[in-house]
């Protein structure tokens, strides 16, 4: 896509929450809920997918992932984008 955001501020602290995980009791989001961070990577991409989401994360199974929606790139903070679910 070639269009890169900055991880929002909520996002930010949901990667911090991953890393005391992983530090204090060797586990991960992943583990405890079954959600993967992946933000801004292209690769869980789907053809469905919108060309404006900006995916952030994803469950791991049958392709779903949850993006911001961008609205045509008119949003450039994507603590004030809505999440999509895919």
């Amino acid at each position: 896509m070639g269009v890169h955001y900055k991880m929002p501020a909520s996002l930010e602290g949901i990667v911090r929450i991953d890393k005391e995980l992983r530090k204090q009791h060797d586990g991960t989001l992943q583990d405890y809920m079954g959600f993967y961070i992946s933000f801004n990577n292209d690769e869980d991409r789907y053809y469905c997918t919108p060309d404006d989401a900006i995916i952030f994360g994803r469950t791991g199974a049958d392709g779903d992932h949850f993006a911001f929606f961008t609205f045509n790139r008119s949003i450039s903070d994507l603590e004030e984008a809505p999440v999509i679910f895919i």
